[in-house]
């Protein structure tokens, strides 16, 4: 199971204990469990686009994208990427830059 499936997980099953805990007002169970469900929502929403969005990188390799389509960015990360996997270079690399680009900074 992946990190981000395990924060699915996770969170699903606090949701559960967290239902019956007495700890928390009826008003604060109601507004945190609504918007933990959302979270959980959004997540696995998520968790269905990476899986996709890794698909589509495979499929792009399988016809030949790589490294040779975007040679600079390769050059800038390979130290990053000497231990993974062909895939997973290409997407870190691909993250690293966005990052780069300050595309992840809030407000952008």
């Amino acid at each position: 199971m992946t990190d981000r499936e395990n924060v699915i997980a996770s969170l699903g099953n606090a949701l559960v204990q967290m239902h019956g805990c007495g700890r928390y007002t009826p008003e604060d169970v109601d507004e945190l469990e609504t918007a933990a469900w959302k979270s959980l929502e959004l997540l696995e929403e998520l968790e269905k686009e990476i899986k996709a969005l890794h698909l589509l990188v495979e499929w792009a390799e399988e016809c030949g994208f790589g490294f040779d389509q975007f040679h600079d960015e390769y050059e800038r990360y390979k130290d990053e990427i000497k231990d993974m996997k062909y895939i997973d270079g290409m997407i870190h690399v691909a993250k690293r830059t966005l990052e780069n680009h300050g595309v992840f900074e809030e407000g952008r």
